[in-house]
């Protein structure tokens, strides 16, 4: 494996060569939707305040790990009604780490209060470090410890990016579509080593089946995202029990299938997710592992007794 990762960093940091880079990956894309798609904010009332951490193949040395943090909330200024949030995201994998941190805005559309038309936008920056100093490279055959051409030293660089989006957002169902790093953002390491970040296009969809008095409700959603280069597609069907407790399975066709609890307490909402990958990654790894942590905090300007947890649920 190590023999491989070295491999991998040769063939990434040819002299002024560019690496197309490809989002952290998240499973609980329903809870984190403002990440893909900056629309998918004040969707609610309540200041909602999500953390999300998600190892991937766990038994590889080197395998992504990724960290969400988010918060975001409704305005209403005058008879318009905004969204405003944040969203910080960071990824460790091998000798690489990622952060992101955006500001998004939305400007909604409404009809009878629950049927939302969301156009947003998000801007922030992008930054990137390798650390060359904990690059092992095995001396022998076309490697050599002291190439010239890969960084020795920590070097790191960082650029603005820009994302867009549109969500169609009702109590029975929502669809959405989105586009990140529309700017291409390129990532200057050092004066021999740079990076670019290709456009990724998303769209997602769910649908909410809730029959009148009965305990069990019926969350089946997809989610699709691709750089053009490479693709995911997610299928997931989520349970429900009193609208409080959660079970549920996922597929990602040709890379892993797995499975989903959740609890709701209160205004918090926690979840576990696990996948195993169907491809022969499986051999050697524990599967993928995440955590999900949701809060909805009343807002000051709240009336007492108008706050819900609708939000946490549908979303």
């Amino acid at each position: 494996m190590r023999l491989l990762l070295c491999l991998l960093i040769v063939t990434c940091w040819l002299p002024m060569r560019s690496l197309a880079q490809v989002d952290p990956l998240f499973s609980d894309y329903r809870r984190l939707q403002n990440y893909y798609n900056p629309a998918a904010i004040g969707l609610q009332k309540d200041l909602l305040l999500t953390a999300a951490y998600h190892q991937q193949w766990i038994g590889i040395e080197g395998a992504p790990a990724n960290l969400f943090v988010s918060a975001h909330t409704e305005q209403q200024w005058g008879k318009s009604y905004h969204g405003v949030g944040l969203v910080v995201v960071a990824q460790r994998a091998g000798l690489f780490t990622r952060t992101e941190a955006q500001a998004e805005y939305a400007f909604q559309l409404r009809w009878k209060g629950d049927k939302i038309l969301s156009i947003g936008t998000g801007l922030g920056m992008i930054n990137l470090l390798y650390d060359g100093t904990k690059a092992h490279i095995p001396d022998g055959g076309a490697m050599t410890p002291n190439d010239p051409s890969l960084p020795q030293t920590p070097v790191s660089g960082r650029n603005f990016d820009l994302s867009a989006g549109i969500l169609w957002h009702t109590p029975r169902y929502f669809i959405g579509v989105s586009g990140r790093h529309l700017t291409v953002p390129r990532i200057t390491l050092d004066r021999l080593y740079y990076q670019k970040v290709p456009i990724h296009i998303n769209a997602v969809c769910g649908y909410n089946i809730t029959p009148p008095g009965a305990l069990l409700s019926w969350h089946p959603s997809l989610f699709a995202s691709t750089n053009l280069t490479s693709w995911r597609v997610d299928v997931n069907l989520d349970v429900r029990l009193a609208q409080r407790w959660e079970a549920g399975l996922m597929y990602r066709p040709l890379q892993a299938a797995g499975l989903r609890l959740g609890a709701l307490f209160g205004k918090c909402h926690v979840g576990y997710l696990f996948e195993m990958p169907t491809s022969q990654l499986a051999r050697g790894n524990w599967g993928s592992h995440e955590l999900v942590i949701t809060y909805a905090l009343p807002m000051s300007s709240h009336k007492k007794g108008t706050n819900s947890y609708k939000s946490i649920r549908l979303l």
